[in-house]
Order: C-alpha cells, then structure tokens, then sequence
C-alpha cells in the first residue's frame, strides 16, 4: 500500500497518500488512504524526474539550493 504513495498520478486536491509503511490504519484514520484500482502498474514517480539531483547529498541540499523559476 505505501507504494501508491509514490504514485505519479495522486487524487485531486491530494498532498500526499499512504504515509504509513507498516500500520495502514494511520491512513484511514486521517482519510489519506489511497488506493488506485488495481495498484498494479501504476506509475511512480514525479514530472521533471530526470532533473533532479542523483547523489543522496545534492538530494538532501536541493529544497536550500535550487534555483527558483
């Protein structure tokens, strides 16, 4: 189920689903559950992908050094 959380393609309206990795119950009790159809090949990821930094560090520094459109 946590999966779905990195789903490319999340509700509308939605910040984020399925926080929980080993206790599901958390997303249903604050209605953040999420669970596509068929859960089975569902895209993962986010647009722009290719674009962002690949070493953990440069991950981890990115929201303080990236530069704003």
């Amino acid at each position: 189920m946590h999966i779905c959380h990195h789903a490319k393609n999340l509700p509308a309206g939605s910040h984020g689903v399925n926080y929980g990795i080993t206790l599901s119950i958390w997303g249903y009790l604050f209605g953040t559950a999420y669970i596509p159809n068929s859960g089975k090949d569902e895209p993962l990821g986010f647009d722009h992908i290719e674009e962002f930094p690949k070493t953990f560090w440069s991950q981890i520094t990115y929201p303080w050094t990236r530069k704003n459109p």
